[in-house]
């Protein structure tokens, strides 16, 4: 295959590993190994701004297909994960009846029917591949706002598979809540379901202050995950979860027990400063704490899998590694497996799973690679 690059990862210079050898013997319920390498995308001699950063990336459901929305262009890069090779380039509009309205876009979704979802701060919208909007769900609407103060907003975080069901939480500048948003897009209703377990992430929520008001914040994030009749509502500062049932509407609560990895972030934290440089500081603790991915869903090999960093700088705060673990789960969510992956030199978040293989994100010299991470059989 002319277009497919395979690097193998010792070669590559943005990140190390120590041995599989030495890592194998720090598994934990059962011993697996690792395949590791890179793959370099055909950008077809065009610029691909996925190559040196992900904006807004998205995956197809067949995983077949890849998306980067380039803010500043509105343009939606297309990478065809056949072959690893660039497809197309779709321009959209800011302005107009089909303008996406926003120059703020922070999420992606792909829907089975080739539709995208784009997401920014004040709504959802629908669009085709020709950039014609279809939908529009304004998250300032009566039904969704209901008695929110000014002060607070409904934050996105998912949608399942036809776009009828929308997920988040509340956003306040000044509070946390850990209140999650069900939001039934044909019927126009917000439910609202409370995460007392949740209520711990108002640790981390630090806010920098000027002249006494709110500037702008840090937060946790909680992460949304559609399977089946499910949704898994995970967070990134700790290993719990809540499992929600779309038939029963009943809420299930979950913790794991690790033997490897730190179960969440311990330390405890100023929540509000009108000092930059303290409020910085802050950041770079929380940082220095374990962080949690979302799950990933392989369906190749029937398992789960959640990745966590944790940050590691330099004396002046300058330069920073970050050592990279992954927890393996089985269909049940039942913890099955740890281990301590590597040191990343830049990390990046896990972006999704194809042919047993979890694909992040790799810059190479500005060209759109992955880092693919698999279960070796």
């Amino acid at each position: 295959m002319k277009d497919l690059l395979i690097l193998t990862f010792f070669s590559v210079i943005l990140w190390s590993c120590e041995s599989v050898n030495e890592k194998q013997t720090k598994s934990a319920y059962f011993d697996f190994e690792l395949e590791i390498d890179t793959v370099q995308v055909d950008s077809k001699g065009v610029i691909l701004m996925a190559g040196a950063y992900m904006d807004n990336p998205a995956i197809s459901y067949d995983k077949t297909v890849f998306y980067n929305f380039d803010d500043d262009s509105f343009v939606l890069e297309i990478i065809d994960l056949e072959n690893y090779k660039l497809d197309q380039k779709v321009n959209f509009q800011k302005e107009g009846p089909n303008g996406l309205g926003s120059n703020q876009v922070r999420s992606l979704k792909i829907f089975p029917n080739g539709n995208i979802g784009i997401e920014d701060f004040e709504s959802f919208k629908i669009f085709d591949l020709q950039g014609n909007q279809l939908n529009n769900v304004n998250f300032n609407e009566d039904w969704i706002k209901g008695d929110l103060t000014a002060s607070e907003r409904f934050e996105f975080a998912s949608v399942n598979k036809d776009g009828s069901l929308i997920t988040g939480m509340h956003f306040g500048t000044d509070n946390f809540k850990p209140l999650m948003f069900l939001l039934n897009v044909e019927e126009k209703n917000a439910e609202r379901i409370l995460l007392p377990e949740f209520d711990k992430l108002k640790r981390y929520k630090i806010v920098f202050r000027r002249n006494g008001g709110y500037l702008t914040d840090h937060h946790e994030r909680v992460q949304f995950g559609f399977k089946r009749d499910s949704i898994i509502i995970s967070n990134s500062a700790f290993n719990d979860v809540y499992i929600y049932n779309e038939n029963t509407n009943k809420l299930k609560y979950r913790t794991f027990d690790h033997k490897l990895i730190p179960e969440g972030k311990e330390k405890a934290y100023k929540n509000s400063s009108e000092s930059r440089e303290e409020v910085v500081e802050i950041i770079y603790s929380i940082n220095e704490e374990v962080r949690f991915s979302e799950f990933f869903w392989d369906e190749s090999n029937m398992k789960f899998y959640r990745f966590t960093n944790e940050a590691v700088y330099d004396d002046k705060r300058e330069n920073s590694t970050y050592k990279v673990s992954m927890l393996v789960y089985d269909e049940y969510l039942e913890l099955i497996g740890e281990k301590e992956l590597m040191m990343f030199n830049n990390y990046a978040n896990p972006l999704f799973v194809k042919g047993g293989k979890v694909h992040f994100h790799l810059n190479i010299e500005d060209e759109l690679g992955f880092i693919r991470i698999g279960l070796k059989n």
